[in-house]
């Protein structure tokens, strides 16, 4: 999942999880953080050695622990494979988390740092099919500058900047890029809007599944309907006089409305 951070891509994540054939994987962005230590996602790596100081490296990473693999089962496991690439490293260590704890062969791995990765995130998900959720910047930058107002010392709690300009830019820069890739054909995957999860959640979760060749949970409650606070209704209520919901062709648009 490629989204701005407070696009809703947890709960997106949760719904996705539900399927018999998803394998929700915990937050944390080794994949991109250690990609430095292998210069390219495709280069090969010969040696055990450079494969055990890599793996060494996961437990630094933030939430590593949250995956509950032990760190030298996975030394022997992918020791075994080399030569192997990075991108195949990275694999490797997605299916021994999905394989360890049984879940569906569908691997789903999101986090709020991926979409600033940019062309490094296309080399190591090269292939990938990948879900850009997008949703009403004015609601996520309201979340956002909610989130820079509060005193929460938390280890990996988001941070973010209370200057409005800075974050509307840098929502333009992070879905413009991804629809760029996705146009480009540098990445494939599907487009589709947070609010449309809310409001259709039965289809929008069935036409997403279809895209990951993952099947739905009958069991989901079709009902499902977002309750928002009282102090938030007339924030909606302004939203729709204002503009329809957004066009994820039509990203750019949106810079000069934010702004």
């Amino acid at each position: 999942i490629l989204a701005s951070p407070r696009s809703g891509s947890t709960l997106v994540r949760e719904f996705l999880a539900t399927s018999p054939d998803v394998c929700a994987l915990p937050e944390c962005a080794f994949a991109l953080i250690l990609i430095d230590s292998a210069e390219e996602a495709n280069e090969s790596i010969r040696d055990c050695i450079r494969v055990t100081s890599l793996v060494e490296s996961l437990v630094k990473v933030p939430k590593w622990d949250s995956w509950r693999l032990h760190i030298e089962s996975v030394k022997a496991e992918l020791c075994e494979k080399v030569p192997i690439s990075y991108r195949d490293f990275v694999l490797s260590v997605y299916e021994l988390y999905r394989d360890r704890h049984g879940y569906g062969a569908v691997i789903l791995d999101k986090n709020n740092s991926f979409v600033d990765f940019g062309d490094k995130f296309c080399e190591v998900f090269n292939g990938s099919s990948i879900l850009h959720l997008v949703r009403d910047p004015r609601d996520v930058i309201a979340s956002q500058i909610t989130i820079s107002r509060q005193a929460i010392d938390m280890p990996h709690y988001p941070r973010f900047s209370d200057d409005l300009d800075r974050l509307a830019k840098n929502w333009v820069r992070q879905n413009r890029w991804i629809a760029r890739k996705l146009d480009a054909g540098d990445i494939k995957g599907t487009q589709i809007r947070f609010e449309d999860f809310l409001r259709w959640p039965k289809s929008s979760y069935e036409t997403v599944l279809i895209s990951m060749g993952a099947r739905r949970w009958p069991g989901l409650d079709e009902t499902f309907v977002p309750a928002f606070p009282p102090e938030e209704i007339r924030f909606h209520a302004w939203r729709k006089s204002t503009f329809a919901p957004i066009d994820t062709k039509k990203i750019r648009i949106h810079e000069s409305l934010l702004l």
